[in-house]
Parts: C-alpha cells; structure tokens; sequence
C-alpha cells in the first residue's frame, strides 16, 4: 500500500521537489518508526520498515491494521490518551506540531513506550486535518530509567541518614527528610543556604580552598561541626565525594551527627588512658595471635616499644606457644571463655620470664579478641622453687633430726599435715592419731600454759616474726613433760596458711638441754643458708664459724684458720665494703633479705667475685644473737656477663655481613678460640657447608665450605649445641678438616630461624682442649638467636630484593607494553553500525563479557576481530588489568615458548635476564592470542595445560607458576579444517564462538563507517572534514571489500590525503587491481599444492622478492610490500628476517 509522498499536498518546500524514488527511499530508510496516517478514517496511508525493529511487524501489516487493530495495540490505560489526541487534532492551529506518550503492543505480546510527535500533513476542503504525518521513538529504556530514577530518589529521602548535594560555589541544590530533621530547617530553608551557614568550620572565604582539595582527592572523609536552626552545634562525620556530570561539578556528602560517638570516645580515651597506666602488663590479640593492642607495663617489661609489639604475634614473644599449637590454644581459649594459666614471656634482651597469663575471649561485632592480663611471676617462682628445695630437705633432715617436726594447718586444733615419727618417743601417740585428727596437741597442753600459748603464737604471726615457746604437755601415759617449740608461718600470696617447726623434750639436765638446743640452733641456720660453703657468725662474741667448703673457695685448706667478722670485713674489695656493711646493718634492723655480690681477696691474692646471703635469728626482745648464711663463687657468671656486655656492644650496630664478621671475632677473642666461624648450607651444592664468616689466629680468614657428612657439624644441625672438650678427631675421623687445623676441641650450636629450623650453626674450635665448657656453651646459646635473627633477616632482604626486582622488571615490560599499545591507533577505536550482524555481535558481547569464558572470534582479516576482544575485555570484570595482545603471526617459532612463558638467564643462547611472558604480564587480566591458527604444533599442548590449569614453568626453570588469565583468541582460519591444530585445542578455545561478518554482508554500516573514518582523518592529519555525498557512499557500496573495514579505513585516509575543494575521490579502481592481484596470486598458491616443501619454500621466497621490488624495498603502509602479498607487514618482516631475504630501498 505503498504511496508517492512526494506528490502529497502539504506546504511546498524550498526549491524543486524531490524527485519520489529518493523520498520513498529516506522515508524507508529512517532510522525512527515513520507513518503516514488518516484521522478521518483512522487508517495507517504508509508506515516504513522501522515498525519491524521496534514493535516487530512489516510494514504491509501496519499498513493494513487500521483504527481497530490500532486500538487493540494501544496499552487499556493509554486509549484515552489517543482518544483526545485526535480530538485535539479536530481544532489544531496551522503548524502545529502534538505529541503524546503511550505503549504499543510489539508482535512477541510485551509492550513498549513510544514518544509520538506528528504534525498535519494534509486537510479536507473544510481545511480541517485530514492527514498527519508523525515519527514515533521508542523511549522505553527512558521510562523504566526515570522509574527507577524516582524509586532511587524515593530511597535517597527515606535514608535514615544525612545527604547533601552542594554545587561548586557551595549552595545546596538537594537535601533528603533526615538532613531536614536533624538540622531543623525545612527544604526550602536549606536549598536557599550554602555550605557555610551550616557548617562552622567553613566560611566563604575558605570554601574555594575546601572545593579545590575535594575535586583533587575525589572524596574526603573528615569531622566537623553542625550549626542547626536552633543555634546548637553538633560534632558530624562527613563522607564528601566530587561528582562531575555533564560538565557540572556536584559535592554530595553523606552526614552522620557523631555527638554519642564523640562522648563515648571521650569515655573510652578515658578508659585507654587508665589501662595504660595499669601496673599489670595487658595484651589484646585477634584470633590470628597478632598483638593489636598492649599497654605501658607490657611494653616496659617486655623490652620493646608499643609499635614493635604490634608488629608482632603471641608466639613471637611466648615460647611455649608455637605457631601449630596457636589454632589449638585459641579454640580451647574460645570454649571456656577464660583460662588461667602458667607461660613464659620472651624479652627484647633474650632473657625468658616466666609469667602468669589470665586469658578472656571476647567476640565484639563479629571480631574476635583475647583480652590477657599478664602478671610477672619471676619472684613468686624463685620463692617456689626456693619452697620445694626447702621442704625437700626439710623432709630429709626432719626424718634424721632428733627432735619432732611437723607442718600444720592454722585453725584452732593447728590441724597436723605432717609429723616425723619421734612424736611418739615425746607424747606416746602414734603419728597417725595425729595426721587423722585423732588428737591434737590442744588437748595435751597444761591448763596453766594452755592460756597463753594461742595468743604468744598469734602476737608473733601478726608481725610475720618466728614464735619460740615452752611449755608442758600430758603424755599418753600421763606424765607431764615439758616441750620447747620453735616455729614459723607460712604466707601464700600474703595470707597465712601453715605453721611449720620442731619442738623437743627438755624434760632432762638444763646442760643436756642446753646442748640439744645448740644443735637444734645450728641446724635451722643451716637450712636458712646454701650447701656451697657455709658460715656462722656469732654477733655477740665476733666469733665465726666456717665450712671446710668456706675455706675452699677462698684458698685456704682443710681445718686452716680463716679470720674472725672483722677480718671478713678487711678481706673485701675496697668498692664493695661499704654496700656490704650496709646491706648487714639493714638485715639486723630492718629484717631485709642479705643478698649481695662482692668481691673477696683469697689466700692465694687476687680477687674473685661471690654471692653471699645469710639469715640473722633474733631473740623474743628483737636482739639478733646469731647470724648465719651461704657463700657462693660467681666469678665465672661474672666474666661471662662481662664478655656478652662485650660481644652485645660489638655487633649491636652491625647488620649482614659485617655482623657476622664481628661476631666471630668477639666470639674467638672472649672465648680465647682458635678459630670461629658461622656457617650455612650451600643451597647450591646439597651436603655442604659454607662459611659466611670467618675468624682465625687473630684475623678474619677467607669463606671455605666443606662436606657435612661425618663431621660434628651434622651432629648440631641435626639434634642441638654439641660440646666435645677434647678429643674431637677420634670421635669424627672421617672429618679430614679437623686434622688439618689440628683441632683438639670443639663447640657448636644451631642457628634456627622462627619455626624451630635449623638454617646454619656458629662454631668456635680449639688446638687444645677447651677449659671452661659451661661458659662457651652458654656464650654460644645466648648469641645463636641473634645470629639465627640476622640470618633470617639478612635472608628475607636478599628474597625482599629478588622479588622487587623481578616486579621491577614486570613493570618495566608492562609499561613498555602498553606505551606500543597506546602508540598504537587501533583500527577501529569503537564498535560503528547498525546492520543486523553488528547487532548481532554487539549482543554476544553482551553476553559473555561479564563471564570468564574462552572466546574464539572468527572472522576475515581486517573485519575488526581484535576491536570485538578489546570490547570484550572493558565490559568485564577485568576491565582495571590489562588487556596483552599477542600477534602469533609475527612471532619466529623458536621464540614461542618464551614469548609465551618467559624465561630466566641463561635458559638459551641470548637469554642475558630474566624475562617474564605474556601470560604473567597478563595475569589478572585478559591475553588476546590473535592469528592463533599460527601457534607451532609442539607448543599448543603446553598452551592447552594453562588454560586448564592455570600454570606453566618459564623456559629453562623447574618452579611451576600460577596465573589468573582470560583468554581469547582471533582466526581468519577454519581450525577444524586444519592438521596442524590440536582439536582439543580448538574446543577449549571455541567455549564462545563470535563470528565477524565481512564488510560486503554489511554494506549498510558504510555510511556510518565512512563518516567515522573521514573524521579520524581529518583529526589526525589536521585537515577540514570534507562531506560525504550520497554518491560517495553508493560508490563505496558498490565495491566488494575484499579488505573488509581495514581496507575502507586506508581508502578513505587516502581520500582525505588527496581530497581538492572539500571532495572526496575514492581510488577503488586501484583497490579493484589489488583485488584482481590478490585473486592470481591465490590462483598461483592452488598450484603449489602440488610442490614439494623445498620448491614451495623458494615459490614464497620469489613471491616475497618480487613483491619487494615491486614496492622498491618498502614493507609498510600504502603500496608497500605487505599490502601487495595481502600480510600483515609484521608477518611480513618476520618471514623476511627467517628467510634471510636482504632489503633494497
């Protein structure tokens, strides 16, 4: 039902009518839905092949649907929309131009929203419209975005929080219901206010500095201060994020009122600061065992600073928890919710604590934490150890003494927890009838002593004093004897819990009795003293008693008088006389423990340093009558000490070698060695040793290595610190090394990294037998964990500097990458057309570009394979990493593998560095595989494993690497067709098969391509945009395209290049001959089906000369050799590098 509109009535145009050929043929080919339509009759007079794309009919049904069928395709809610608009069409104006919203039913049965604007085209005799001549667009995708536009700005104000939206001077433009409600101010208040009147931190002066650092940063989250209407201030967060849209720059913040925060932080900073000042050490740990917060105790005790703390972990610092036994530690932490337990805590200096750990599981808004109050027990344990050592010999000496011990409880019938048997010889009762609370020795007191015992033992107590006491008891055969008894308490954590002592029968001769009492005496001032050498002053009379092991320490011999209490004093160093005195005189008052370390002169002369301790007994009036103690010999802990404060000062400030260096030369000289050295294994030659430094006969001696096996070494790297005094050669005859140096002794221990491993040993050797063990073995001890922390250290540097090189190196060839990529113009630069395959390919992409799935994209050369990948790549979730190409054609085949996968130095002849493949350099992101038909046969099985896999090895290295790679693919080749491609090969890269039509299929995407291409021209030559005429576009419709949209790009730019008075001259007659060219030489290519390898080999290598001469030496671009043997110009240079074909200009 076709109709010359050109011969319509209607208001004539300027200038001759169109001829009708050419109008029917715009009005068809508009790209909007385009009808003809009579009001009177309600009938459709024309409609184009527009209404087949957007509601899916042809234009002979439109043209045939009438008012009838109009009405059943007009949405029920829209009829009376249409319905007044051809009522209005009943007194429309000359002119005029209506338009209407309303939903069409499309042929599948879904509605779509068209914007209908029509515009009188033709009236009866009556003048009264008759025809109108209307456009509809579809603007389906615009209602559903205003809908959500309004659902989106419904939500905005709804939102319990702040929002404001700021235009660049800082006047508001929107404002949601809670920034309303919090402020106090209506909208209509705050649209006409700024930024300053609210906000007292900013004023007008300040806001262009304001909005100059947020449009740098694009967002800032920062405090402030909210003025409201009633004048109140309120502290506020703000999130503010620079928005430009369109050209117009926007701020919009979110606001949140922080006033409860910024109270509870002030309580909580209150609380930090208390914890802080907290005299027990306190640490927070999350469920990975990192510390994330310790107090000023924790930190003091431990050594280190608060930011070393927090760099480290729960088994950094306590060696009993290892990182295996962390995961089991928390989960029974976890279960109980606390625990209370005994550890050890590890300081800065090394020394180990032992400590007491109160631990609480805390889960606080889904994190976890261990919150431990940590308590030092160092003293506590002494005085344990000091208690059992104590009771032990207590027990010993309780079971041989001659008189009755006992330990009982403090309650009112002092209840007995132990008795030794003699309390039977003094009351007649068995020991049993007193442990089982039988009877008591309350019930055997004289009733005249009874009275006074309780409170002189209470009296005593109360001042933590020792009670002494005599008194009668009733025997079981009852007779009366009378008992002395001296006793103790026993304080746990300050509160009295036993009482301990011995009492004896004093019945017989006060001689006797006498005599008994100056033993009992002598034995308790010996167990208050040590078994080294004992002494025994008496106060009253100067007189001093020694033990022959006294007498030893100090040179003198058996039965040899030594001195009395004033020679004592003479025989102490002049620095130390005048501490020591005073510590005696402090004991004697105070009751203070004496403890101290002196310097005492010996028989023989020198000097030796000692620990002397002692304990005074006083009488009931507060005298102290007798003192006596121990004496210990301490002058190798000394020199010791004095040697690792030497070595310590010596490497403190060296790190490397050169700490390695200074410590063996410290180590040899403190130990008076031969020879020292720290060693490692040679990860290069598995069973060796190797020095990494070296100290001998008082010089650093050159590295050496040696092999592990049946030498001492393997002993200390494979159990722990071994000492052989002398010896050394017949215990190990098989280590040749020993013989040589003439080592006589030897001492080794292992350096062993954070997980317990062994990484290498320090050893000290000597040509004659090592004299003092204990202190080389401790010297070693102590300084194997520095040494095994500088060799971590020095070890994680060298992987640190491996590992910054090689991203180095990764991100130097990215960036070479992608300055060629930027370097390089793209053929296409978008997606252009609207013929049917576009859409097509258009919609595919759509598709599979938000997956992960292998593309193999097909297609002639030049129809833009490579523009389908890169869309691919930017509209998906990779689109932030990079997109490599990798172009198979130009790549020499012995190169594959490495361009592929890289290589490491020296893996082939040239391999100068390491390099890394395009697969790595592509990891995260997306690896384009162009011409992959041209992959060697014998490198696709490799290919095939990544893309399964997911890993690959670099050429010339063992170590299999992991990446995260896409990969799509682009042939002009039918794969399947093809032997020399593995067919699992194709099925894992077809998952997602596009398919690029040629430009000949598509010839109504010309025009548009035209246009695009003429413009990218004119930009980069710099030359006025000339116009495309419709005879432009016919011509360029007419021609085959056998380059497809690669060749049109090159004609076109040619066109520009020679274009006169804004004209475009397109030489397709030229392309024609290239075409006719291009089709004898594949005529020719049939024939060398036939040849042998060897002559198809020389017929390419003629072809190649010929086209080169034919170019005069030229490869690239216009007229050159590539375009003439229809290659891409770098396959080209590559057949010519392989072939050794020379190049003449």
């Amino acid at each position: 039902m076709g109709r010359d509109l050109s011969e319509q009535e209607g208001p004539a145009g300027p200038g001759a009518p169109l001829r009708p050929e050419v109008v029917e043929r715009i009005f068809r080919s508009a790209p909007y839905l385009l009808y003809l339509f009579d009001i009177q009759t309600r009938e459709a007079r024309f409609v184009n092949r527009q209404v087949a794309a957007d509601l899916g009919y042809t234009s002979e049904q439109a043209t045939v649907m009438g008012n009838r069928v109009l009405e059943e395709l007009v949405h029920p809610d829209d009829l009376k929309r249409l319905g007044e608009l051809f009522g209005r069409w009943e007194h429309a104006a000359e002119g005029a131009v209506l338009e209407t919203e309303l939903r069409l039913r499309r042929a599948d049965g879904t509605y779509r929203w068209l914007l209908a604007r029509d515009t009188a085209f033709s009236r009866d005799a009556n003048g009264r419209v008759r025809e109108i001549l209307g456009t509809a667009l579809d603007i389906t995708e615009r209602k559903e975005a205003q809908e959500e536009l309004d659902l989106v700005k419904r939500s905005v104000d709804r939102h319990s929080g702040m929002i404001f939206w700021a235009n660049a001077i800082g006047q508001f433009i929107y404002v949601n219901n809670a920034a309303c409600a919090q402020t106090g101010y209506s909208r209509e208040e705050l649209l006409r206010m700024s930024v300053p009147d609210v906000d007292t931190t900013i004023s007008k002066e300040t806001w262009p500095l304001q909005w100059a650092r947020l449009k740098q940063d694009g967002s800032a989250i920062f405090e402030s201060r909210m003025r409201r209407k009633d004048g109140s201030i309120r502290p506020i967060e703000v999130s503010a994020n620079y928005l430009n849209h369109k050209g117009k720059e926007y701020d919009f913040a979110f606001v949140a009122d922080i006033t409860e925060r910024k109270a509870a932080q002030g309580e909580l900073d209150l609380v930090k600061r208390s914890v802080d000042r907290h005299s027990g050490m306190i640490f927070w740990v999350n469920a990975k065992g990192a510390f994330t917060y310790v107090n000023d105790a924790a930190c003091k005790l431990s050594g280190y600073t608060r930011e070393e703390l927090l760099r480290m972990s729960v088994p950094d610092v306590d060696p009993l928890w290892t990182w295996e036994q962390w995961p089991e530690n928390w989960a029974r932490i976890k279960s109980a919710g606390s625990v209370l337990f005994e550890s050890q805590l590890r300081c800065k200096d090394g020394s180990i604590r032992p400590i007491e750990v109160s631990a609480n599981y805390l889960n606080h808004e889904g994190k976890e934490y261990n919150f431990a109050f940590v308590t030092d027990i160092t003293e506590r344990k002494a005085a344990e150890t000091a208690l059992r050592e104590s009771e032990e010999k207590f027990r010993l000496l309780a079971a041989n003494i001659p008189g009755v011990v006992y330990l009982c409880r403090n309650d009112e019938r002092y209840s007995m927890l132990y008795l030794n048997e003699l309390v039977e010889e003094v009351t007649g009762y068995p020991v049993q009838d007193f442990l089982a609370d039988r009877i008591s020795f309350v019930e055997l007191y004289h009733p005249d002593d009874a009275p006074e015992i309780g409170p002189a033992v209470d009296a005593a107590l109360a001042q933590h004093k020792p009670f002494e006491l005599r008194y009668r008891i009733r025997r079981r055969d009852g007779k009366w004897r009378w008992i002395h008894e001296v006793g103790v308490g026993v304080f746990l954590d300050g509160r009295l819990q036993f009482l301990e002592g011995f009492l004896h029968d004093v019945t017989g001769e006060v001689q006797a009795s006498e005599a008994l009492w100056e033993s009992e005496e002598r034995y308790a001032l010996a167990v208050a003293g040590s078994s080294d050498g004992i002494w025994d002053w008496n106060i009253l009379t100067g007189a001093l008693f020694v033990s022959d092991r006294f007498r030893a320490l100090l040179g003198y011999v058996h039965g040899e008088p030594v001195f009395d209490a004033e020679g004592w004093h003479e025989a102490v160093h002049p620095d130390d006389r005048e501490r020591n005195r005073r510590e005696i005189d402090r004991h004697l008052a105070d009751r203070l423990p004496y403890d101290v370390e002196l310097r005492m002169r010996t028989r023989p002369g020198p000097y030796r340093w000692f620990r002397v301790r002692g304990q005074a007994v006083w009488t009931a009036a507060g005298k102290p009558t007798r003192m006596a103690g121990s004496l210990t010999d301490i002058t190798s802990k000394k020199e010791a000490e004095e040697q690792v404060f030497n070595i310590a000062k010596g490497v403190s400030a060296k790190v490397g070698e050169d700490f390695f260096h200074s410590l063996v030369e410290y180590l040899a000289r403190s130990l008076a060695a031969d020879i020292a050295f720290v060693g490692a294994p040679d990860e290069r030659a598995p069973g060796m040793i190797s020095s990494i430094a070296c100290y001998a006969d008082g010089k650093r001696a050159e590295n050496f290595s040696y092999a592990l096996a049946g030498t001492p070494c393997a002993d200390v790297l494979a159990q722990d610190t071994c000492v052989f005094p002398s010896g050394v050669q017949e215990r190990f005859p098989k280590d040749k090394l020993l013989a040589e140096m003439g080592v006589h002794g030897y001492a080794g221990t292992p350096l062993k990294d954070s997980a317990g491993c062994a990484v290498g040993l320090m050893v000290v050797l000597y040509r004659r037998p090592i004299e003092n063990r204990e202190l080389v073995t401790s010297l070693l001890q102590i300084f194997a964990a520095r040494a095994a922390a500088e060799f971590e250290r020095t070890r994680a540097e060298k992987e640190k500097n491996r590992l910054e090189a090689e991203l180095r190196q990764r991100l130097q060839l990215e960036n070479e990458y992608l300055r060629q990529e930027l370097d390089t113009e793209h053929a296409f630069g978008e997606i252009v057309g609207r013929s049917a395959a576009i859409q097509q390919v258009t919609r595919q992409i759509e598709l599979v570009a938000p997956t992960d799935a292998t593309v193999l994209i097909l297609g002639e050369t030049g129809t833009g394979k490579e523009l389908v990948a890169r869309a691919i790549h930017q509209h998906s979730v990779r689109r932030d990493r990079p997109f490599i190409k990798v172009s198979c054609g130009a790549i020499p085949k012995d190169l594959f593998e490495s361009e592929f996968f890289g290589h490491v130095k020296g893996a082939f002849t040239g391999a100068i560095k390491n390099r890394l493949g395009r697969f790595q350099l592509a990891d995260g992101g997306t690896l384009f595989l162009d011409e992959v038909g041209e992959i060697p046969f014998d490198l696709q099985s490799k290919l095939l494993r990544v893309l399964q896999e997911g890993t690959f090895e670099r050429v010339g290295e063992s170590v299999t690497r992991a990446v995260n790679v896409r990969v799509m693919a682009a042939t002009h080749r039918d794969l399947r067709q093809m032997d020399s491609f593995r067919e699992d090969l194709y099925y894992r890269l077809s998952v997602f098969p596009i398919e690029v039509a040629p430009l000949r299929e598509r010839l109504d995407d010309i025009p548009m391509l035209a246009q695009h291409f003429v413009e990218l021209a004119c930009a980069r030559f710099a030359v006025p945009i000339p116009k495309v005429t419709q005879g432009n576009v016919l011509a360029l419709q007419a021609y085959s395209w056998p380059g497809n949209v690669r060749e049109l790009q090159n004609v076109i730019e040619r066109a520009v290049i020679i274009a006169k008075g804004g004209s475009l001259r397109f030489e397709l007659a030229t392309a024609a001959g290239n075409e006719k060219r291009r089709a004898a030489k594949r005529d020719r290519a049939s024939d060398a089906d036939l040849m042998t390898e060897q002559q198809l080999k020389d017929v390419r290598r003629e072809r190649i000369q010929t086209a080169l001469k034919a170019a005069g030496g030229k490869i690239y671009g216009p007229g050159g050799a590539a375009e003439l043997l229809g290659v891409k110009p770098s396959t080209l240079s590559s057949r010519i590098r392989r072939m050794g074909i020379r190049v003449d200009n």
